[in-house]
């Protein structure tokens, strides 16, 4: 990796001891630029193989569930060609309920605003689905959403 992460030891291991327990989800807050992604990412890198299945997605270009459900299902090497949505989040949440994967969701408050709902109930879902797997998610803001917290530390960056 070029440049060593610096600074953020504190973070890395309160992120592994957080996501080293089956079902237990983490929310990176922190305003732009931080290093809310380039802590997952060196956690990613650098975190022992204790699940099956590890990815690390951008939710920018999702703007719904339909388009953000067969990405990470192809991400998870689950089949989800030709699948109707409701089929894909079936076989995605039966997925994350028996494996240990590690699923990061990068800027989750670049969902657009009008989609906010939708989604927020997509991964809420898949975080309420998942007791082999662990969630982290990064956002700029505190989603608010309290279902959302259910078995999720908070990682705040500070600006």
């Amino acid at each position: 990796m070029g440049e060593p992460f610096v600074g953020r030891r504190a973070e890395l291991h309160y992120l592994h001891d957080r996501v080293s327990r089956p079902g237990m989800h983490v929310l990176v807050l922190g305003p732009r630029g931080i290093g809310k992604t380039a802590l997952v990412h060196t956690y990613l890198q650098q975190c022992p193989r204790e699940h099956d299945v590890a990815t690390l997605m951008g939710l920018a270009p999702m703007w719904s569930p339909d388009a953000l459900l067969p990405l990470l299902a192809q991400q998870l090497g689950i089949q989800s060609a030709g699948l109707s949505p409701a089929e894909c989040q079936h076989e995605l949440l039966k997925h994350v309920g028996t494996k240990r994967s590690l699923i990061a969701l990068d800027g989750l408050d670049e969902a657009p605003r009008q989609r906010w709902g939708d989604m927020m109930r997509t991964i809420t879902d898949l975080l309420r689905s998942s007791t082999a797997a662990n969630v982290i998610l990064t956002s700029r803001t505190h989603p608010g959403e309290r279902s959302l917290l259910r078995n999720c530390a908070t990682i705040a960056l500070p600006g």
